[in-house]
C-alpha cells in the first residue's frame, strides 16, 4: 500500500509541478509524488519562463476543498468491485438497478468488446487506475471506470456475468496469464463519491472524455441541485462551470433542458422517456431557441440565475410543453417523430407562430407540409419587402433624377418581376 497524490489541471489556471511542464491535454495527470510541492496557495505558469506566479487569489466560492488530495492507491482485487448504480451514463429507470441489468446496459451501449480486446493485448494500464469509495464489509463501489470494470467482469466471468447471457467476441481466447494479470488492478480509494465528484464532473463535462449529452445534463442537474442545498448563492450555474471547466451558459442550457423535463413528467405526467433517452440533443437545441422557450410559457428574454429558473418554471404553459414533446415523440404506428432533427428547430418554432401553418401541422401531422405553407407566407413578407425597397428608390430618383447607367438595371427588375406575377397567378 502506498500514499499518492491524484492531480488534475485545474478549469481555472495550470498547475507547476517539479519537473512536469503543462499541456492542454493534461486533465489526468499521472500518478506522481507532489509531497514536496506547496500547494497552499494557487499557483499559475507565466505567458513567459519567468518565476511561478504564487499570489493568484481565487474567488473562494469556486473552490470547494484542496484540487489536489492526497489518496491511497493500492492494487484491488476486480472480484471485490461492483459497477456503480448511480452512474451518469445510465438511463434514468436503470438508476440504482442490480449489477446485472447495469452491465447488461454498459455492454450494449458502451463497446465493451473493443476495450476488453485491447485489455488482452496490452494489459491493464496502471496509470490511469480506477477510482473506488468502500462499501460495506470488504467490497467497492467504482465510481470512475465502469467500462473498463465491464471489460473485467466478462473476460473474467466474474459476479453479474453469470446472470446474463452475454459474452465476449474475441479474436482467441485470452490466456491464463493474460486472465491472471488482469484479476488484480490499480484502484485510487476515495472515502466518498463527493470526494471525487469534482474531479469526475471535470473530466466527464469540460475535459477530454466527455459523456453524451443526456448523461451530462443528468449529471450537471444533480450537481446544480446539491450545490443549492449546500447553501451556494444564485450564481451556481458559474460556480459549477468553473469547477468542471466551462462557463455558466455551458451549464445554465443542458440544466434547463434537463430540469424543464423533469417538470413535464413529475408536475404535468408527461411521458418524456423517449425524448430523453434518444432525442435529448434535439431538445436541447430546443431550449436554446427564445421562441420555442417563449411558446412553452418558460417566459422571454435572457435567463438568468437560478431563482430566475424556478420562477420561469412555474410558469410553463402545460399544453403547450405536451405539444412540442409530443412532436419529439413517435406517434403510435408512426415511424419518425415529426420534431427529429436538430436543424428543423428553427423552422418548427416559425411554424407555431404562424397561424396557417400551425393548423396545418395538426390536421396533418406533417412537418414538409407545414413548412410548405410557412414558406409560402414567407414569400409574400420578402415579397412585400422588396416592393417597400423599390418605393424608396423611387422616391430617390423623383428627388435626385435618373442614372443612365440604372435604367438597364430598372429594365431587369420589370422583367423579373413581371414573370414571377405570371408563376404566382399560374400557381393560384
Amino acid at each position: 500500500m502506498s500514499e499518492r497524490t491524484w492531480g488534475f489541471k485545474s478549469p481555472l489556471r495550470h498547475r507547476v509541478y517539479p519537473g512536469h511542464r503543462p499541456r492542454n491535454s493534461d486533465f489526468l495527470l499521472d500518478v506522481i509524488d507532489l509531497s514536496s510541492v506547496d500547494l497552499s496557495r494557487s499557483v499559475r505558469r507565466s505567458k513567459s519562463t519567468g518565476p511561478v506566479d504564487r499570489n493568484l487569489v481565487e474567488d473562494p466560492r469556486y473552490s470547494s476543498g484542496p484540487e489536489v488530495l492526497t489518496l491511497e492507491t493500492k492494487e484491488l482485487e476486480v472480484a471485490l468491485l461492483d459497477l456503480d448504480e448511480q452512474n451518469p451514463r445510465l438511463p434514468e429507470e436503470l438508476r440504482g438497478a442490480e449489477q446485472p441489468e447495469v452491465l447488461r446496459y454498459l455492454i450494449q451501449t458502451a463497446v465493451i468488446d473493443e476495450l476488453a480486446r485491447s485489455m488482452v493485448d496490452n494489459g491493464f494500464f496502471p496509470h490511469e487506475p480506477l477510482i473506488v469509495v468502500p462499501k460495506e464489509g470488504s467490497r467497492f463501489r467504482v465510481v470512475e471506470g465502469n467500462r473498463r470494470l465491464s471489460a473485467l467482469m466478462l473476460l473474467l466471468e466474474l459476479g453479474p456475468v453469470d446472470a446474463l447471457d452475454e459474452s465476449l467476441v474475441l479474436d482467441s481466447a485470452p490466456s491464463g496469464d493474460v486472465l491472471e494479470s488482469l484479476a488484480r488492478v490499480p484502484c485510487v480509494i476515495v472515502e466518498s463519491r463527493a470526494a471525487v465528484d469534482r474531479f469526475v464532473g471535470f473530466r466527464h463535462i469540460g475535459g477530454i472524455k466527455t459523456w453524451p449529452a443526456e448523461a451530462k445534463a443528468r449529471w450537471i442537474l444533480q450537481s446544480v441541485e446539491v450545490l443549492r442545498k449546500g447553501g451556494e448563492d444564485d450564481d451556481v450555474f458559474k460556480i459549477l462551470g468553473r469547477r468542471v471547466g466551462s462557463n455558466s451558459q455551458g451549464i445554465r442550457n443542458p440544466y434547463l433542458a434537463m430540469k424543464i423535463l423533469v417538470h413535464a413528467r413529475d408536475e404535468f405526467g408527461v411521458n418524456t422517456t423517449e425524448v430523453q433517452q434518444e432525442r435529448f440533443g434535439v431538445w436541447n437545441r430546443s431550449m436554446n431557441s427564445p421562441e420555442l422557450r417563449s411558446y412553452i410559457g418558460f417566459g422571454e428574454g435572457a435567463v438568468g440565475g437560478y431563482s430566475d429558473v424556478v420562477q420561469r418554471l412555474a410558469g410553463l404553459d402545460a399544453d403547450h410543453l405536451r405539444e412540442v414533446l409530443g412532436d419529439l415523440t413517435r406517434r403510435q404506428g408512426a415511424r419518425r417523430a415529426l420534431l427529429r432533427d436538430s436543424r428543423q428547430v428553427t423552422a418548427y418554432a416559425s411554424i407555431l407562430a404562424n397561424k396557417d401553418a400551425h393548423a396545418i401541422l395538426r390536421e396533418h401531422e406533417d412537418f414538409e407540409l407545414a413548412e410548405q405553407v410557412l414558406e409560402r407566407a414567407t414569400l409574400s413578407q420578402r415579397i412585400e419587402r422588396i416592393g417597400s425597397e423599390v418605393g424608396i428608390l423611387l422616391r430617390q430618383v423623383q428627388r435626385d433624377g435618373p442614372s443612365a447607367d440604372a435604367v438597364d438595371a430598372a429594365e431587369v427588375l420589370t422583367r423579373l418581376t413581371r414573370s414571377l406575377l405570371v408563376l404566382l397567378k399560374t400557381n393560384e
